[in-house]
């Protein structure tokens, strides 16, 4: 049950048509939108994902209390825009534009005032059966409670970057995801998700695991580094790295740290453009689009950016260059 002002949204939802439903019919997301302007304002963009154990929402609200009850809910919480108040059990803040919490199980309340600009906030949820789950395949298992954690560095360059990215892209495209053809793009994006949040709980401190051997391990970057290097265009996980080399996320993470002072996905990412710019030059009539596609590559704009930061020209460049240097190779004369 989910309240606003003592009523239950929920039903006040399903009573008053305010539900649009897209891809009520389609296994794995539940996509819907409504407002509410009965009494505060309201509104939302959000899907649950699989059997509900996954969430993205991007809200506008204004003059309300949101109450969610009791439940076994991580909630990852972003103020974009104005000021929310966040209670959960003895713990209360007053988030202002740019800050994000996390908050464990339990009832939670946020509190939206009235302003002259409606509070936009962006929200996440995973439950701790799949959070559980999500460890158990890398034989982790979290300890302790989940702690009240405030992210003072959020924002696209802080920790939670990569995840408020993934929440604003699966709420904007929804009607996508819930298509049929779209199952195995949907199931992609919701592990994403999971594996983003769990990282974010991991870095920040708000999930903590099992001590682990310390040690890196050659053979485990090894076995990462080849597979990796083996499948560049496949759209691969953390998730999928660990499970071929044969370790947990966190051991990976920790060997590739002392190994070669990096992460998997900034591996990952550099062996990604280290073959865009090979094939660049080696073909240089293709486009940028074809050879980021080929090299797994998704996002072009933050392609171009990582590409011009560690070779000082775009993409684009690379194959004027190349194109000019291939016509006047074919053009000399032979002696």
């Amino acid at each position: 049950m989910i309240e606003i002002y003592g009523r239950n949204l929920e039903e006040d939802i399903v009573r008053s048509g305010l539900v649009a439903a897209y891809g009520s019919h389609t296994e794995g997301l539940r996509a819907l939108r409504f407002s509410d302007r009965q009494e505060g304002y309201f509104a939302a963009n959000g899907g649950l994902f699989g059997d509900g154990h996954v969430s993205v929402t991007d809200a506008l609200a204004s003059n309300c209390i949101f109450r969610m009850p009791d439940s076994e809910i991580i909630r990852y919480e972003k103020v974009a825009r104005g000021t929310m108040g966040i209670d959960h059990g003895t713990d209360s803040f007053d988030a202002c534009s740019g800050a994000a919490v996390i908050v464990g199980p339990g009832a939670v309340s946020l509190r939206m005032q009235t302003t002259s600009h409606r509070m936009r906030g962006i929200a996440t949820t995973i439950s701790t059966e799949r959070l559980d789950q999500f460890l158990l395949q890398g034989n982790e298992r979290r300890i302790g409670p989940v702690e009240f954690t405030l992210i003072e560095k959020s924002g696209a360059k802080g920790p939670d970057g990569p995840l408020i990215s993934l929440t604003e892209h699966a709420s904007a495209h929804l009607d996508y995801y819930s298509l049929e053809t779209s199952e195995q793009q949907r199931r992609l994006l919701e592990a994403l998700i999971v594996e983003t949040f769990v990282q974010l709980l991991l870095a920040t401190n708000a999930v903590k695991l099992c001590p682990e051997r310390i040690e890196g391990s050659a053979k485990v970057v090894r076995r990462a580094q080849e597979f990796v290097c083996q499948n560049l265009g496949a759209p691969l996980t953390i998730s999928d790295i660990a499970r071929e080399a044969e370790a947990s996320i966190r051991y990976l993470q920790l060997s590739f740290k002392q190994i070669l002072g990096c992460t998997p996905r900034a591996f990952l990412a550099a062996q990604r453009l280290e073959a865009a710019r090979e094939m660049f030059l080696a073909r240089p009539f293709s486009t940028v689009t074809e050879i980021a596609g080929e090299c797994g590559i998704a996002h072009l704009s933050r392609f171009a950016h990582e590409y011009r930061r560690r070779y000082g020209e775009l993409p684009s460049a690379t194959l004027r260059r190349s194109q000019a240097g291939r016509r006047e190779t074919s053009g000399r004369k032979p002696n």
